[in-house]
């Protein structure tokens, strides 16, 4: 019951940040060729995570600056990677309605990016929150009900996680 009615407030917390962003038409001609600033989330399931590497091996090899939304204890997993911008989250950035904290909130406002993408293939309020703090004009991620309100841009979930990855890739070419 409690979880329900937290669920259906983090929902209306949620639309009216979305809707408080200003609408305007978004062309995808080069998008990802313009781009300077990316934001990767990083997936929260250890299958997907071991597939992400090649998403990240191809936005380092574009020259683009690249933060990687990642949790703290994850972060040794990447690597010694230096020419990554690390956003660290823990279990003190949750609220109650299972959103960013505000500290989290104030840090990705505070941060300007072109594109984010959500290698999340499961929708979660948390990530969506996250990519619509961040105020890009782009923001990518699978295909899922209502995904169409926080990612303007979105790729199929296959079956196989590493097939979702290429075709994000394969599109991100493309542009």
């Amino acid at each position: 019951m409690i979880e329900s009615i937290k669920n259906k407030i983090a929902s209306v917390v949620l639309k009216r940040l979305i809707n408080s962003r200003p609408t305007k038409e978004i062309s995808f001609n080069n998008f990802f060729e313009k781009a300077e600033r990316i934001l990767l989330i990083m997936p929260v399931d250890d299958n997907d995570l071991r597939y992400a590497a090649s998403v990240i091996q191809f936005l380092r090899a574009s020259a683009k600056e690249l933060s990687v939304f990642i949790a703290e204890h994850r972060v040794s997993l990447m690597g010694n990677l230096k020419d990554i911008n690390y956003i660290t989250f823990g279990l003190d950035d949750f609220t109650k309605l299972k959103l960013p904290s505000p500290r989290l909130k104030n840090l990705l406002v505070e941060k300007s990016f072109d594109i984010v993408i959500d290698l999340n293939g499961a929708p979660d309020r948390f990530f969506n929150a996250v990519a619509a703090y961040s105020n890009s004009e782009i923001s990518v991620g699978c295909k899922a009900p209502n995904s169409d309100v926080f990612y303007n841009f979105q790729i199929p979930k296959e079956i196989n996680t590493k097939k979702t990855y290429e075709n994000l890739l394969n599109s991100l070419n493309m542009f």
